[in-house]
């Protein structure tokens, strides 16, 4: 949230540089080969940009696409906490059961003991059963405390993302505050429609917006190697008016930004491929997990 933020005042710096800039200059200039005269001018002078190459224009959509590549981002940091957050329930949940099906192993377990050793009692040659009773009960407890362990640090998980202790009784939608007319329609009916929906994903969009911002990144180092025209006006010397040109017709450093921008600019036309390649895997993957459960579900026909 804080980084969209503060590309949101990156937006408004970019745009600011079309805005003319005010301050105090002073500035001493020598005229003449043999007979130098110098002349220094005080005073209050205002510049402002009147062509830049498309420099300006560039770094406004430069920042607007490093904003929507941050919202982006923020998109899919959100889905990733709502992700683990389910997964902790779950796991909280999934522990709670185990935890309380070792118990009652537990407690079987210590009446077939009790049993054991009452006929033990009465017949020495059952001895050995109830030695074996016993090594099954301590065992028992072993996994029960196991299994306690494993749910102390479901319910830290718990903690960590929903900020209080887990319910002593709760559904998943109770704890996610889901409910089915949310749901309705969310779910795809087909792969085919959820591979499609998957162009819609947070990853891809954060991607596509960072080549995009890689883009103008190539526009505005090419800038540099286009003339430059400014004006500024001051109110030294009774006032003046300047008209500046400026062009770089060799300028090594320059060129190379423009190389540098432009392999960012390729490379990032392969991260785009790259995540819609890996967020289609993960739809493929979710889609097979979601068939193996609905059929571990559906009622067996005999």
């Amino acid at each position: 949230e804080l980084r969209r933020t503060a590309q949101e005042a990156g937006i408004g710096q970019a745009r600011a540089a079309r805005i003319p800039t005010v301050g105090w200059e002073s500035s001493a200039t020598i005229h003449g080969d043999n007979d130098r005269e110098m002349m220094d001018i005080h005073g209050v002078m205002a510049r402002m940009p009147l062509y830049t190459g498309g420099a300006i224009k560039a770094g406004i959509r430069e920042q607007e696409a490093l904003y929507e590549q941050a919202t982006h981002t923020l998109a899919s940091v959100r889905d990733d906490v709502a992700l683990n957050a389910a997964s902790a329930y779950v796991g909280w949940f999934q522990a709670s059961i185990s935890v309380k099906l070792a118990e009652k192993n537990v407690e079987v377990v210590g009446k077939i003991v009790d049993d054991v050793k009452t006929v033990a009692d009465a017949d020495p040659g059952r001895r050995a059963d109830y030695d074996q009773a016993v090594v099954r009960h301590a065992k028992a407890q072993q996994e029960l405390d196991r299994q306690r362990s494993i749910l102390g640090q479901t319910e830290a998980s718990y903690r960590r993302y929903f900020g209080v202790s887990p319910p002593i009784r709760a559904g998943l939608d109770e704890a996610m505050g889901l409910d089915d007319a949310r749901l309705e329609g969310a779910v795809p009916q087909t792969l085919t429609v959820a591979l499609s929906r998957a162009n819609q994903h947070p990853r891809i969009a954060e991607a596509q917006a960072a080549w995009t911002a890689a883009f103008q990144g190539v526009a505005k180092a090419k800038s540099q190697l286009k003339p430059q025209v400014g004006v500024a006006v001051g109110s030294g010397d009774g006032g003046n008016v300047q008209l500046t040109f400026s062009w770089k017709g060799f300028d090594v450093a320059a060129r190379r930004g423009v190389s540098v921008a432009s392999a960012n600019a390729e490379a990032g036309k392969y991260e785009v491929a790259d995540a819609r390649l890996r967020v289609e895997e993960d739809v493929r993957k979710a889609w097979a997990e979601m068939e193996g459960a609905s059929q571990r579900q559906a009622p067996a026909i005999t």
